[in-house]
C-alpha cells in the first residue's frame, strides 16, 4: 500500500494526513483487503458514483465511518466520526449494477 505526501520515503501513516487529504491506492490483493475494510459501512447515492468509459475509470464519493481513528476518539472521550472520500478504480472496462435502484 502507498500514500502520498512528505513522507521521507516511508509508507505513509494516517498521522502523516492528519487535517488534510490523504491518497492511498491498492497495488495488490492484500491492499485491497486494508481498502475494504477502510470503507466498510461507507454510504453514497447513486447521484456519487460515476463511470467515465473514455478514461476507464470508476468512481464512488462515500460517507465512511473513519475506523483507523476509533481507538483515538474512544481514549479522548469524544465522538466518533464519518469522512467524506473518493474511491477511484482505474481500467474499467464496464460497469454494471445489481441490487441499486
Amino acid at each position: 500500500m502507498t500514500g502520498a505526501g512528505d513522507t521521507n520515503g516511508r509508507d505513509a501513516t494516517f498521522e502523516d494526513g492528519a487535517e488534510k487529504p490523504l491518497y492511498i491506492a491498492a497495488l495488490d490483493g492484500d491492499d485491497l483487503g486494508i481498502m475494504s475494510a477502510l470503507v466498510q459501512d461507507a454510504v453514497f447515492t447513486m447521484a456519487d458514483m460515476t463511470y467515465r468509459a473514455r478514461r476507464r475509470e470508476f468512481a464512488i464519493l462515500i460517507n465512511r465511518f473513519r475506523w483507523e481513528d476509533r481507538d483515538a476518539a474512544a481514549r479522548a472521550g469524544r465522538g466518533f466520526e464519518r469522512v467524506r472520500a473518493i474511491v477511484r478504480f482505474g481500467d474499467v472496462l464496464a460497469v454494471q449494477s445489481q441490487g441499486i435502484d
